[in-house]
This record gives structure tokens, sequence and C-alpha cells, in this order.
């Protein structure tokens, strides 16, 4: 796994029964969140683990997470644990229990979700010691356990916050012909060398490639500042798009309500008949309520959908 030296990682750590509770089905003492650890009690881990990397514990008897860990120090080999290296098990890495999950995300919700079927855990069946959750799984993830776990959310932000956890800058490139280019490039900053991701041009390219297909027309990809515009017989749309990155879903819908209003109203703009929100994941159910809320109660001319697999999904009566 290539990954910059200097970024966090997100892992997802399997759990035996015996590390995890004692004879009588409870949690083990060390499992206690905040409670430090001896040297000895290290914890098997992937090889480029690092110092302040996150992970989620996969119970596997209980099939389901039930903590939220830290790695205290970088992952170092077990060379003087020969029954460790026998059991397969070659780094190992000081750890910390922060936060214990008293709703557990168990199997069933996770693959009840097209959006964890190519994650490597769920393929694999969780039979391996650590897996990598990319980044968006890990965001999908957090926020079922934070619909489940009341204060879980404001818990993590502090955390991620005081880890100082770094902000992938989504850039936006407006190409003269064809798709917007997906390819990620390296932009060097006063500090470090960032690695870029075109999220917001994928979404961009699936979602004009999908209006297309379906009968829309006159379809532009950043044309007057706006993300993607279209028309569906005599009415003239405005999209603006949002890739969720380290955003929950209701702060981008938050900047993009903002952006809309200033797309249909400031002085010399045209005005769009409809306005729609995309998102690269699906919506919080009070997300989806809030801007049906605007609809109705301020007839703000408002859509939202989200791309799942290869569609683009939308709120009950939120579809365009």
């Amino acid at each position: 796994m290539v990954t910059p030296k200097d970024e966090k990682r997100y892992w997802l750590w399997v759990a035996q029964p015996q590390n995890y509770q004692d004879e009588d089905g409870n949690d083990l003492e060390i499992l206690k969140p905040g409670k430090r650890n001896k040297p000895e009690d290290w914890w098997t881990c992937h090889r480029d683990t690092r110092k302040g990397d996150l992970a989620l514990m996969w119970r596997t008897k209980r099939a389901d997470i039930g903590f939220l860990m830290k790695a205290e120090s970088d992952a170092y080999p077990l060379t003087d644990y020969p029954w460790a290296i026998k059991a397969g098990w070659k780094w190992g890495c000081d750890w910390k229990v922060l936060y214990k999950f008293q709703q557990p995300l168990k199997i069933q919700e996770i693959r009840a979700r097209t959006s964890f079927r190519d994650w490597s855990a769920n393929k694999a069946n969780f039979q391996h010691n650590t897996f990598s959750i990319p980044l968006k799984t890990w965001k999908r993830l957090n926020q079922l356990l934070a619909r489940k776990n009341h204060g879980y959310q404001e818990f993590l932000e502090n955390i991620e916050e005081t880890l100082g956890s770094r902000k992938i800058k989504m850039e936006q490139i407006t190409e003269a012909l064809g798709n917007l280019s997906e390819a990620p490039h390296h932009r060097r900053t006063p500090k470090l060398l960032l690695l870029v991701q075109r999220n917001h041009n994928k979404l961009s390219n699936a979602f004009v490639n999908w209006l297309r297909r379906n009968g829309y027309t006159d379809v532009h990809q950043e044309q007057a500042q706006v993300d993607v515009r279209f028309r569906k017989g005599k009415n003239l749309y405005c999209a603006e798009l949002k890739t969720i990155g380290v955003l929950d879903t209701t702060q981008a819908i938050r900047q993009a309500l903002g952006q809309l209003l200033e797309y249909n109203y400031y002085p010399g703009r045209e005005h769009h008949k409809r306005w729609a929100i995309i998102l690269d994941e699906q919506p919080k159910s009070s997300d989806i309520a809030f801007i049906r809320r605007l609809k109705t109660s301020l007839e703000l001319p408002l859509f939202l959908g989200w791309h799942e697999a290869r569609d683009f999904v939308f709120g009950d009566k939120l579809d365009l």
C-alpha cells in the first residue's frame, strides 16, 4: 500500500474473543477507554501503521464493530515474540481504546449497504488480522455508528481535530472539451506534498453521463461557474455537486445551499427553474427531511440526490 509517510491511515483490527472478553463474556479490563496499557500489551497491526492512526475493532464471535482504538506507536517487528511470529503476527504497535460503542455496528448492517460491497474486509468475510479502511469507507462506517451512538460524532470530531488529521482539498478544474480529468496529481505546498484526488470530477463525470443516458439535454459541466447545467423539457436546472471527503453530508448540503442561492439571485446571474444538490454518498434521513421542508415551506425548487453504485438515487419527493 503506497501512502505518503505523514498521511494518517484508518484500520479495522480483527479481535478474537480471548482478546476482548473474559470467561463470563464481559469486556476485558484493558479495553476500558483511556486506560494505559503495559509495553508488552501490543496489538498486532499492519506494517504501515503509524502513531496516531485510528482503528475500529472487529469482534469475530459477535460479528460487530465494538470499539474505536488508536495506535500509540509506529508498527514495530515482533521478533522478540517467537510465538507471535509462529502465529503469523509479524508486526505490532502500542495502542489505546478511545471509545466503546454501546450500540455496536453489526455485520448485517454493513452487508445491507451496497457501498460496502467492494471493501476488502467485507469481501474477505472479515477473516484476517488487519484491514485497511479507505477514507470514504471510514466516513460511511462512522456515520452509521454516530446514528446509533449519541455523542459519538462530536467525540470523533474532537479526536480528529486533536490529532491534526489532514484535510483533503478537492480541486475543481474546468476543461474545454470532454470529461474532466480524473487522474490524481501532486501539488507542492510550503509544508508537504499533497496528493489531490479529483473525486469531484469523478462525481461530475458520472452524473453527466447518467443525465445523458436518461434523456436530459443541453448538459454542460463547469459553465457559468455552475458544476452542472442541463435541461428537461423547457426547465433549466443547475446542480451543485459535493464530495463528502472530510465533511459530513449536513455540512456539504449547507455549503451547496449557499452556492445555489448565489447562482440564482446574485446580480447578473441567470435564474434556473430547478436546483439540484448531488452528493457522492447517501445523506442522513434528517438531511432529506431538511431539504424537503425547505422545498415545501419556502417553495425553493430543490432536489437532492446521491451517487450509489452506478446509479443516482433521489430522496422521496426530491427527484428530478
